[in-house]
């Protein structure tokens, strides 16, 4: 009986060792391992629940052996346990499974966002991990970078070693180790690279891992600043750097401490009060409170600046306050212009003596112009009563022709005289205004009736255009009047006999008055147009040069349209003629009606 109890104790063990078979499927993932062992065990329980059958029915010719039962049943227990022991190594590894996954994304998370480029070498120096930013680094995949030799995207392969022998030598690692790398499209790229060598429990070379940046950039930045630091260093110009607070000098180039005659532990201990006698500490630091309060970028202005030998010198500062910096600080670069302060001073002297022998001249030629014109007065009048004979005949006809040549040249000249009288008045700014309200086309009118006979000479008409209108400016009437006789008189003079002289009163777009004269000359170059209203010049051309005049009416006209604030220009065209606009500004122009 208790065999037989045995017996069905070893059944239920078997069974029950299967059913944690077939449960550590979904555990393991081992499909077909643990069907075959559940399926063994099964089988075996079948063949011992037919033997049990078979007892418990007298079936048996010899009952169950308790001893050979009870070992069975051992059997049977040892195997429900392994069977139930295994499932929960198993749940331990695929939990640890689980974080080594999570822990390898982390870390290849870190890897893959890291600006900076980490890899790692076998034994042979092959890459075997690298981070995503070596793609960028380099230009090569990580596929095809995994394998590679380190040593052959080194310019240099040497290199590979080099890194190697400073690595031994430094206990195992170092740091900041640059060498040029080579891109994938050819291009060098400067990396600096930490470093340190792998090893195994027994001390055996593993590789090599390290982390490499990308410094091209960088390393030009401190070779454009180094370059930066010589330009200023050897400029002649002084440049000065000093704290903000304590105005201390911190940096101070060549050019500064040659001009100023001190060394820079000198300097250091100075500020710029010392080297500038203009300024105490108080009137300084007015100076550059706006620079301070940030109201002003940059200040500008000229000193003196004092040498330690106690010469000085003239100069131009540009001032700026450096916010940026951490502590920030006041840049200064010095322009020496002593020089250009002596030549101004020699400029304006020699401008000043200019302007004195100019005022002198002009003195002169009005002193003098007025003194010909009363003799010259007499000559016209004296000549014109022996041309008509008011006391008698002159006896031969000869007589009478000469007096004729005296009374006409005694004209031109009192013209002349008169003229340079008043271009004189003019330089010498002594020419005031009789100010007035005046009809223009009054003036206009007048003043073609006044040369009517010299345009019949060269059978030239005047064509006046007549405005609509009112045309009533505020000025001296008297010298409008001369300004229209000049530029009629040029035109005169200038255009070609049998045509039109047109004269044309206007108002211009922003209201200002004036007039146009236009004459059918030959025209006058675009060279000459400026250099034409310049005193004393004229002109030299076929239809020119028999003309009469001393080249002064056109500046005359134009000093005048100028005081009365105004303009005058000239435009012409060659073979057509030339005309000259003649503007006054709007608030000359009088309204009658208003």
């Amino acid at each position: 009986m208790i065999s037989l109890s045995v017996l069905g104790a070893s059944i239920l063990l078997q069974v029950a060792a299967a059913v944690m078979a077939l449960r550590l499927v979904r555990t393991t993932g081992w499909l077909f391992a643990w069907l075959l062992i559940a399926g063994a065990l099964l089988l075996m329980g079948a063949r011992r629940s037919i033997t049990f059958y078979h007892a418990v029915i007298g079936d048996l010719t010899q009952p169950p052996n308790l001893s050979a039962e009870l070992v069975a049943l051992s059997i049977s227990g040892l195997l429900l346990v392994g069977v139930t022991s295994i499932r929960p190594m198993f749940v331990a590894r695929r939990k640890a499974e689980a974080a080594l996954r999570a822990s390898e994304a982390t870390y290849r998370g870190i890897l893959d966002n890291m600006a900076d480029t980490f890899y790692r070498t076998d034994v042979e120096g092959r890459i075997i991990i690298a981070s995503q930013s070596a793609t960028s680094l380099l230009g090569y995949s990580i596929d095809e970078l995994i394998g590679k030799a380190l040593a052959s995207l080194y310019v240099r392969p040497s290199d590979r070693d080099e890194l190697l022998r400073q690595i031994k030598e430094n206990g195992g690692q170092i740091r900041g180790y640059m060498s040029p790398l080579r891109h994938k499209d050819g291009s060098r790229v400067l990396v600096e690279t930490n470093a340190r060598v792998l090893l195994d429990d027994n001390g055996d070379f593993l590789g090599v891992e390290g982390i490499a940046r990308n410094i091209t950039d960088r390393r030009r930045a401190e070779e454009l600043n180094a370059r930066l630091g010589r330009i200023v260093e050897d400029s002649d110009n002084e440049i000065y750097v000093f704290d903000s607070e304590t105005l201390r000098f911190i940096q101070v180039n060549r050019g500064a401490r040659e001009n100023l005659g001190y060394s820079m532990a000198e300097i250091c201990e100075m500020t710029p009060i010392d080297i500038k006698p203009m300024f105490n500490e108080e009137e300084f630091t007015q100076l550059i409170r706006p620079l301070h309060e940030g109201t002003r970028d940059a200040l500008e202005f000229e000193t003196i600046h004092a040498r330690k030998d106690g010469t000085t010198y003239n100069v131009h500062v540009h001032l700026q306050l450096a916010r940026s910096e951490s502590t920030p600080v006041f840049f200064a670069i010095i322009q020496d212009i002593t020089e250009r302060k002596r030549t101004e001073a020699v400029l304006l002297a020699a401008k000043e003596e200019a302007e004195k022998a100019n005022l002198v001249k002009s003195e002169f030629l009005a002193h003098f112009s007025h003194e010909l014109r009363t003799p010259l007065n007499a000559i016209i009048g004296f000549s014109e009563i022996l041309e008509n004979e008011a006391f008698g005949p002159l006896g031969h006809e000869r007589y009478n022709e000469y007096v004729g040549d005296i009374h006409r040249s005694g004209k031109i000249l009192l013209e002349l005289v008169s003229e340079i009288l008043e271009f004189s008045r003019m330089e010498a700014g002594r020419l005031e205004l009789d100010e007035q309200v005046f009809d223009l086309y009054g003036v206009v009118e007048e003043s073609t009736r006044m040369l009517c006979n010299q345009a019949a000479v060269k059978n030239v008409t005047f064509e006046l255009l007549v405005p609509e209108g009112e045309f009533w400016l505020e000025g001296d009437k008297r010298l409008v009047r001369q300004i229209l006789l000049n530029l009629l008189s040029n035109a005169l003079k200038f255009t070609r006999r049998n045509t039109v002289v047109t004269l044309a009163p206007e108002v211009g777009e922003r209201g200002e008055i004036g007039f146009r004269v236009s004459d059918c000359g030959e025209g006058i170059c675009d060279g000459d147009i400026n250099r034409v209203q310049e005193p004393f010049v004229r002109l030299q051309g076929a239809s020119t040069s028999s003309e009469e005049g001393n080249g002064l009416g056109l500046s005359i006209a134009k000093k005048i349209v100028e005081r009365h604030g105004g303009s005058l220009q000239l435009s012409s065209e060659s073979g057509v003629g030339t005309t000259a606009t003649v503007s006054f500004p709007y608030e000359r122009r009088f309204n009658k009606n208003a």
